[in-house]
């Protein structure tokens, strides 16, 4: 443990004295606004953004037509996904300022604000799903009848195609 102490030994030679290597607070150490590896995280969340509009579309279209709430359900969840990138767009752009006096150590923490907030909204996505899906079963065990929307629709194709252009993105 030389190489903590600064001291440089012939104990501590396979170090070769590389200490800013492993310092958090090096430039290296962190991604910022502008570097490659920015841009590029910036590009797939957008492209993730992208089809997660498409496919929010297209499985309420087909959901909407067919009458499968699943189908329904599984848009609002790829809208909850849509809104997770956003969020996600906001924090890793607030985060990835380089330091300055009032944060020597840079923003990263703004990454923890983040999580939590698309936690929340996909715990209120779940939330919601389930709410929905609760207050069906109980229109059926009220009612003692369960349509069949999905093939009495003539849509069924539709819903099936949703589905599989959905496991296929």
């Amino acid at each position: 443990a030389t190489w903590l102490s600064g001291s440089s030994t012939s104990s501590s030679s396979s170090h070769s004295g590389d200490d800013d290597a492993l310092d958090p607070s090096a430039p290296e150490f962190h991604i910022y606004r502008g570097s490659a590896g920015y841009d590029a995280a910036s590009r797939v969340t957008w492209l993730g953004a992208g089809v997660n509009v498409a496919l929010a579309a297209l499985k309420y279209v087909a959901g909407s037509l067919s009458g499968s709430a699943a189908l329904i359900a599984d848009a609002a969840h790829s809208l909850s996904d849509l809104l997770a990138d956003v969020v996600i767009l906001v924090v890793v752009d607030a985060a990835r300022a380089p330091p300055d006096e009032r944060h020597p150590y840079g923003r990263g923490r703004y990454e923890a604000v983040g999580s939590l907030s698309v936690a929340t909204v996909l715990i209120a996505t779940a939330g919601g799903v389930g709410w929905s899906s609760a207050s069906m079963l109980l229109d059926w065990y009220q009612g003692g009848v369960l349509e069949d929307t999905v093939t009495a629709s003539g849509f069924g194709g539709a819903a099936a195609l949703a589905c599989i252009v959905s496991l296929l993105s």
